[in-house]
């Protein structure tokens, strides 16, 4: 079985992203990212730690911005505008999760979609269905897509892809990105028939699962040698974070993402390169892209 580790092609982002800065820094001055947080989950200060030690690692910015737990929507909203109109900041991370009575889609809606740096704003997810480039993509989705790309699936034209999961920034944008790629989608989520997600599940030779819950999908539902992309991460007492697959598809999967260690590293590199994208479109009016796969492995 193939193990579809993301270290390898994160690093590569990274370093790409790293040049990128500091060629253009001399033109264009640094680059700014800010995190807005709402009290203190510990799961959320750990990525916003990743996201911390990869913009130093690259050369750029980073600042928080911390709202008590008492603070409201109408506090969250205001800063978000603030950000829209300040300069120096080039892409915004809405760190979730926020307050359970908080409408997250309307917040997203008040960022200004150039400095969408996680690309969930409904401009920038509609451009996606549209097939257009020069904008971001939404992290999760976008690392699922490009480990399969790595690691030599990236040419879905003929295959079945079944994608379990519907939500608006990961499993409906994961399902619109291997579209693009040639695939037939299944979209498999909470109102999927019982009896019929296996067999979703067998017909498909690629399966990206982003459900949040653990083990959902079982190597007894594979299809011998499929494709197999875990993004979930859910914690779980004594044994860390776990995938939505449970461990038992490695016997059937011909290639699988581990959990940790898989989706979540090039989820923070790919930031970066939304960040790099936004700042550059916005300030000398032409966006620099990730280059092609082949030009990342041929690079020193």
């Amino acid at each position: 079985m193939l193990l579809m580790e993301g270290k390898t092609p994160a690093g590569r982002i990274r370093d790409w992203v790293r040049r990128q800065v500091e060629e253009l820094r001399t033109p264009l001055g640094v680059f700014r990212l800010l995190s807005l947080c709402v009290g203190d989950d510990p799961a959320s200060e750990a990525y916003r730690r990743n996201q911390i030690r990869a913009c130093e690692a690259s050369g750029i910015e980073t600042a928080t911005v911390r709202l008590p737990s008492t603070a409201t929507e109408q506090d969250a909203r205001d800063r978000i505008l603030e950000f829209n109109h300040d300069e120096t900041v080039d892409g915004v991370i809405l760190q979730t999760p926020l307050p359970p009575s908080w409408d997250v889609r309307k917040l997203r809606e008040a960022l200004d979609p150039d400095k969408d740096v996680e690309g969930t704003h409904p401009e920038n997810l509609g451009r996606l269905f549209l097939g257009c480039t020069g904008h971001p993509l939404p992290c999760a989705a976008w690392s699922a897509a490009l480990l399969l790309d790595w690691y030599g699936c990236g040419d879905l034209k003929g295959k079945v892809a079944a994608v379990v999961g519907q939500s608006a920034t990961v499993g409906r944008p994961l399902s619109t990105l291997l579209f693009h790629r040639g695939a037939t989608v299944v979209q498999i989520h909470e109102f999927t028939p019982p009896g019929r997600l296996e067999a979703f599940l067998k017909g498909a030779e690629v399966v990206a699962v982003a459900a949040g819950v653990p083990g959902l999908v079982r190597g007894a539902s594979l299809s011998p040698g499929a494709w197999v992309v875990d993004v979930g991460t859910n914690p779980t007492p004594g044994k860390g974070l776990v995938g939505d697959v449970a461990p038992d598809a490695a016997g059937v999967a011909g290639a699988l993402t581990p959990v940790p260690g898989g989706v979540g590293p090039l989820t923070v590199s790919l930031l970066l390169a939304n960040l790099l994208l936004l700042a550059t479109r916005r300030r000398a009016g032409r966006p620099v892209e990730l280059p092609d796969l082949k030009e990342l492995r041929s690079a020193p």
